[in-house]
């Protein structure tokens, strides 16, 4: 439970940056030149928070997935024999980024359309169920009609019979 607060507050904090500076990578090495710089000029307690974070995780690059909302992070350690991060080596994570997004994203659309056929299917079962009841319903009020109008004519002709009797004797 810590573990997982302690990652809410991170990905509170990466948000907050993403969407202060137009949905960058968080580079540790860069955070103190882009406070300086003021690109964190509104934020630059919560850029310093992340920096300590960051540092203390081992963390040196933070890519955010999604666009509208953070819904994941990429957390990228230390390059091998300490050497920092290109431009190219940035470009070529925030692709991959980019590709997580998108792949993640599009998982999620498909398990909501899933659900949604199910829900639809489970609303398109209820009626056909409502249909048939209502069917056998009516099927049975015909059944009671036919026998109805059956009785009906029995009843007129036995009448007409009965009184065709006593019209012929007179």
């Amino acid at each position: 439970p810590l573990r997982r607060q302690r990652q809410m507050c991170i990905r509170d904090r990466v948000t907050t940056l993403w969407n202060t500076v137009g949905k960058h990578p968080i580079i540790l090495e860069e955070i103190d030149i882009e406070v300086a710089e003021g690109l964190y000029r509104n934020v630059p307690n919560i850029a310093q928070e992340l920096k300590a974070e960051m540092n203390h995780l081992g963390i040196r690059i933070l890519l955010a997935l999604g666009q509208d909302n953070v819904f994941g992070l990429f957390a990228i350690g230390q390059k091998e024999a300490d050497s920092s991060y290109t431009n190219s080596d940035v470009e070529f994570l925030k692709s991959i980024a980019n590709t997580g997004s998108l792949a993640v994203q599009r998982s999620l659309l498909y398990s909501e359309v899933q659900e949604f056929a199910q829900t639809l299917q489970k609303k398109v079962d209820d009626a056909t169920t409502e249909l048939k009841k209502a069917n056998t319903d009516l099927q049975s009020a015909l059944s009671q009609l036919q026998e109805a109008r059956r009785v009906e004519r029995d009843m007129i002709d036995v009448m007409g019979h009965e009184l065709r009797t006593p019209i012929s004797i007179v």
